[in-house]
């Protein structure tokens, strides 16, 4: 399975994590011209614009949570949950809360 997060060479995924190449990257300093927020990477997939963001059809910018949500997949929560029987004991108890979320 082809990793996601493979920017196709070794300058592309390190520039993901400490910015556009520069005289920076020698110095333990923050990036000048940061691609991500450290936490949510560009996937390989994903058309980025010339900032490093991603480039939507409608031009709108991202808010960071939706961006992450879309970048690893998040399932969306179900609005409507059915109340199952919880099987007997504790540990039946627990599973059903944890499934049910």
């Amino acid at each position: 399975m082809r990793n996601p997060f493979d920017q196709g060479s070794t300058i592309a995924n390190l520039a993901q994590v400490m910015g556009a190449p520069g005289i920076d990257w020698i110095a333990p300093i923050e990036p000048w011209r940061p691609l991500s927020d450290g936490i949510s990477f560009a996937r390989s997939d994903e058309q980025l614009g010339p900032d490093g963001s991603p480039e939507l059809e409608s031009g709108e910018k991202v808010e960071p949570e939706m961006l992450w949500k879309m970048r690893y997949r998040v399932r969306r929560q179900v609005a409507n949950v059915q109340e199952t029987e919880a099987p007997d004991g504790w540990l039946g108890s627990y599973v059903t809360r944890w499934w049910n979320g």
